[in-house]
């Protein structure tokens, strides 16, 4: 085995451990309010925590970024969060309508795989970060996929078992 393969196996294992740890803190009382729902949403669905790219502490000598060493084993990348978020951002800005429908038009010659899953969990992480107002996802949402329909409702832990990452 190579070294760069068996790095990437030791890397996605720590990511691993390292995300139940953060996901079973909303399942404590004590430890809920650790982090935000939005960041452990995206952690538990594996997106680039894109507005909470700052987390971290401060040592001595500088400040250490949670995610950073973990940035090649996200599911869905640093880039397509942003991309995403810039695009609607846009919209909303220049009070221009969009739904479901037109953002998942907008990316199917472009992206690969659960595009559908990736673009709902990417939204769903986005309203829980408080991007945008009311008014913007209740039109967003007015052309969408039913399983969709949960996009604009408040973090409840339940969802975390729903997404199934939770270890037994």
């Amino acid at each position: 085995m190579e070294n760069i393969e068996r790095h990437s196996i030791l890397l996605h294992a720590l990511a691993e451990i390292r995300n139940q740890q953060i996901i079973q803190t909303k399942f404590n009382h004590e430890t809920k309010s650790i982090y935000s729902d939005a960041y452990v949403y995206a952690i538990a669905c594996s997106i680039y925590p894109y507005e909470d790219e700052q987390l971290g502490f401060e040592t001595d000598k500088n400040k250490i970024l949670l995610y950073y060493p973990f940035y090649e084993t996200y599911r869905v990348s640093y880039e397509q969060v942003k991309d995403v978020a810039e695009l609607l951002d846009k919209k909303w800005l220049a009070k221009e309508n969009i739904t479901f429908y037109a953002l998942e038009n907008h990316y199917s010659s472009t992206w690969e795989g659960s595009m559908r899953v990736n673009l709902m969990n990417i939204c769903r992480y986005l309203y829980l970060s408080n991007y945008f107002d009311k008014p913007f996802w209740k039109n967003f949402l007015q052309e969408s996929p039913t399983e969709a329909n949960s996009l604009d409702k408040d973090f409840d832990v339940s969802e975390l078992q729903q997404i199934g990452r939770i270890l037994s």
